[in-house]
C-alpha cells in the first residue's frame, strides 16, 4: 500500500546529468514497464549527447563492470535515440523540459579566439564529428551573431569566438537534447501534446559571485535556475538576494509546485503563472510526421518577463516580433537544433 501511494504521487526532477537520468527512466527497458514516477521535469538535460562520448569505450567499460557485479537485464535494449524514435518508451507522463540561456558558458576556455578553438572546445568531448559536420556548425553559428555579446569594459579581452563556442556547447549538451526529447516524446506516443511544456531560464542570482571569481562572461550560466525552482531565500557567497530576484523565484517555484501537484504548471492564484502554453500547441498529425518541429511555445523566465508565453516558428519575421520573440528567435533553434538532432549527427556522436 505504501509503495503504491508513493508510486502514485512521485514527480522526478533532474538537473543536467540528473535530467539525463530522469529521461533515461522514460526509455528504460524499451518502455515495457511503467515509469517509476507520474510527472517529470528535465532541467538542462535529456537523453542526448553524453560527455563520455566514445561509444566503444562506454560499451566496453559497461560490459566489464556488469560481468563483475552482475545485472538484472538490459536497461537499454538499444541506444536511447533509437528507442525514442521507435516509440519504445514509458507513456503518459507529463513533461517539462528546459534550458538556461548561457548553459554552455563553462565549457570553452575564455581564451578561445579562432574557428579551430571553437571546434576544439567540442572535440574534448565529441571525438566522432566529421569534417563536414564541423564545417556546418561553423556555418550555422556565424561569428557576427556573437559580436554584440562582447563587453570589453566588463568582461575583459574576450573574443566573440568564446561566445560562439559557448552557444554551440549549450545547444549540444542542453538545449537541443531537451527540445529534441520533448518533440520525439510527443510524436512517438509518449504523451498527450497538451502535457508537454518547455521553458527557457534567463536570470541568475550568481552575477556578483561570477564577477568575484573573475568570470563575468559566464552570464546566466549552467545551474542558474536551481535557486529559483527551490525558491531559495538566502543564497550565500555574495549572491543576489534582491526583491526582484525573490519575486521571480516565487513565481517559478509555485508554478513547478503546481505541476507537481496537478500535472499542469498553470496557477492563476498565489503568485504562479496564469498561462504556460503546451510546447507544441495545436500541432497537426501531419506536422508530427516531421523529425523536428516547425513551431515551439515556451515560458520565458527573466526579471523582465516573469514567465511570459513565447511562440516562435521557423518562418517568423523577426522585424515584427516582440522583444521576447526576438530573444528566443535569435537562438535559431530550428536550424541549429534541427541539425544537431538530425540522425546523421546523432550517429556520429553515438548516442
Amino acid at each position: 500500500m505504501a509503495n503504491q501511494i508513493m508510486h502514485d504521487e512521485v514527480t522526478a526532477i533532474g538537473q543536467s546529468v540528473g535530467a539525463n537520468d530522469v529521461s533515461f527512466q522514460l526509455l528504460a527497458f524499451g518502455g515495457i514497464y511503467e515509469a517509476p514516477f507520474q510527472q517529470a521535469v528535465l532541467m538542462s538535460g535529456g537523453p542526448g549527447m553524453n560527455f563520455n562520448s566514445d561509444p566503444n569505450l562506454v560499451d566496453d567499460n559497461t560490459a566489464a563492470i556488469a560481468q563483475e557485479v552482475g545485472f538484472d537485464g538490459d536497461f537499454f535494449p538499444d541506444r536511447p535515440s533509437k528507442l525514442l524514435r521507435a516509440g519504445k518508451l514509458a507513456k503518459g507522463i507529463p513533461v517539462i523540459a528546459s534550458w538556461v540561456t548561457n548553459d554552455g558558458a563553462w565549457y570553452p576556455p575564455p581564451s578561445v579566439s579562432t574557428d579551430e578553438g571553437v571546434l576544439a572546445s567540442l572535440g574534448v568531448w565529441l571525438t566522432g564529428l566529421s569534417e563536414s559536420t564541423k564545417g556546418k556548425l561553423l556555418e550555422l553559428y556565424p561569428l557576427e551573431d556573437f559580436e554584440s555579446m562582447v563587453r570589453p569594459d566588463h568582461d575583459g579581452p574576450i573574443s566573440p569566438q568564446y561566445f560562439r563556442a559557448a552557444q554551440i556547447n549549450r545547444d549540444f549538451w542542453f538545449t537541443c537534447p531537451a527540445l529534441g526529447f520533448a518533440w520525439q516524446y510527443a510524436r512517438n506516443g509518449g504523451g498527450d501534446t497538451s502535457q508537454i511544456r518547455l521553458y527557457e531560464h534567463n536570470a541568475t542570482r550568481y552575477t556578483p559571485v561570477f564577477e568575484n571569481m573573475g568570470v563575468p562572461m559566464w552570464r546566466v550560466a549552467h545551474l542558474s535556475d536551481i535557486p529559483y525552482v527551490l525558491n531559495s531565500q538566502r543564497l550565500g557567497g555574495g549572491a543576489d538576494n534582491s526583491a526582484a530576484q525573490l519575486k521571480l523565484a516565487k513565481i517559478i517555484s509555485r508554478s513547478i509546485m503546481q505541476f507537481i501537484t496537478s500535472g499542469s504548471p498553470v496557477l492563476d492564484v498565489s503568485g504562479g503563472l496564469e498561462a504556460w502554453p503546451a510546447a507544441f500547441e495545436n500541432v497537426t498529425k501531419d506536422e508530427l510526421e516531421h523529425d523536428f518541429p516547425g513551431k515551439v511555445s515556451l515560458a520565458l523566465f527573466d526579471r523582465k518577463h516573469l514567465g511570459e508565453p513565447v511562440t516562435v516558428s521557423k518562418t517568423d519575421d523577426q522585424t515584427t516580433a516582440t522583444g521576447p520573440e526576438r530573444a528566443v528567435g535569435w537562438e535559431k533553434l530550428f536550424e541549429r537544433c534541427g541539425f544537431i538532432n538530425s540522425q546523421s549527427v546523432v550517429d556520429e556522436v553515438g548516442w
